[in-house]
């Protein structure tokens, strides 16, 4: 049996971790702008964040994070299948930020992030709701849609869990910032 280190006895997974971000898929739709993106403390004995600012000339940009995890999560499913809240350490953000997963059969399910007063997002897997799935990356041509709206709702499933998504909403022309810590799954 296939043991991992990052699922402790207590059932949590940790997904991403700061380290990580820089390496992690990044789109903007309708279009690109301006991002910027650094690992940032607030004190030597601190924990590190990951820093993301973005602009856009577009109407209602969207600015995506993803992570694929199928291939993580398929040998920790039977761990982790009690589960009952995605978190993410969310200390600032200018801007709405969703969290959630793209499953396999291609739909979105996101909920909005409330940090508490430790800077921490908690949201029940309960409380995912299904939305437009971004076509990322952006198909060729151009002219093709860039969201797919589901016309059929259908539940989320956590062992069809593909991909990680954090969509940070944005406005036009207004540089929108959000600092984000470890995500994990409890």
């Amino acid at each position: 049996q296939k043991q991992s280190s990052i699922v402790p006895d207590n059932g949590t997974l940790f997904l991403v971790a700061v380290q990580d971000y820089p390496n992690l898929e990044t789109y903007m739709l309708p279009a690109w702008g301006r991002v910027q993106h650094q690992t940032v403390r607030s004190s030597p004995s601190s924990l590190p964040l990951w820093e993301v600012s973005f602009t856009s000339a577009e109407s209602k940009p969207d600015f995506f994070i993803r992570k694929y995890l199928a291939n993580d999560l398929a040998h920790l499913f039977e761990k982790v299948k009690g589960s009952t809240y995605l978190c993410i350490q969310l200390p600032h953000s200018s801007t709405p930020v969703q969290a959630g997963f793209v499953c396999s059969n291609g739909f979105t399910y996101t909920a909005e992030l409330n940090s508490d007063s430790s800077g921490i997002a908690r949201v029940p897997l309960a409380a995912l709701e299904q939305t437009t799935t971004a076509l990322l990356p952006v198909a060729y041509p151009v002219f093709m849609p860039r969201y797919f709206t589901p016309k059929v709702q259908l539940p989320f499933e956590m062992q069809e869990i593909e991909t990680l998504e954090i969509r940070i909403k944005g406005t036009q022309n207004k540089p929108c910032t959000v600092t984000l810590g470890a995500v994990w799954i409890e």
